[in-house]
């Protein structure tokens, strides 16, 4: 699963190296993964993401299924640093 960027709002450009010290930039949350081990022993993966003006949370699956830290990183995307 793969989310399309423009759900998460426009991405503010990176500063110069040389003027990072005279500005503040605001970092903004491309979004978190949630991992919940479940009483029955499995891990359940999910994705909590900022999407038309709301956070969201989108249950990915489980280790059963084949879901792994890793594989949660890559339906997020990709780091906008």
């Amino acid at each position: 699963m793969h989310l399309e960027p423009a759900l998460f709002g426009p991405v503010a450009p990176s500063p110069a190296p040389s003027d990072v010290d005279s500005l503040t930039v605001e970092k903004r949350s491309q979004g978190q993964i949630r991992t919940h081990e479940r009483k029955d022993g499995l891990t359940t993966y999910s994705l909590r993401v900022r999407a038309y003006g709301r956070r969201e949370v989108v249950t990915l699956g489980t280790d059963a299924d084949g879901w792994t830290c890793r594989n949660a990183e890559r339906a997020l995307g990709p780091d906008p640093r």
